[in-house]
């Protein structure tokens, strides 16, 4: 399922019976308690650190700190925010 399909459904009003819908209705719930949230799509390419994170997400069995940014995720973040993508 692409990502812009799940934001277009909980930020729609569309109702759904499915089990989809359910998951969307909970998600609908809990951001109507937190109002400093929002949802946005963002295309994969000008979003390479969530990309990249995700990705190396799968060599670790446990959550994860850094005490600084791994150099080459703060190349990916300098190309994100620079719009170079």
């Amino acid at each position: 399922m692409d990502a812009k399909v799940v934001i277009d459904a909980i930020q729609g009003q569309q109702v759904d019976v499915t089990e989809f819908g359910s998951m969307v209705n909970n998600c609908r719930l809990i951001l109507s308690y937190e109002k400093d949230f929002s949802l946005s799509f963002t295309w994969r390419q000008a979003n390479g650190v969530a990309h990249a994170l995700a990705g190396l997400s799968r060599f670790y069995a446990s959550p994860t700190y850094w005490d600084e940014l791994p150099i080459y995720v703060a190349a990916i973040l300098k190309k994100d925010c620079s719009g170079d993508v």
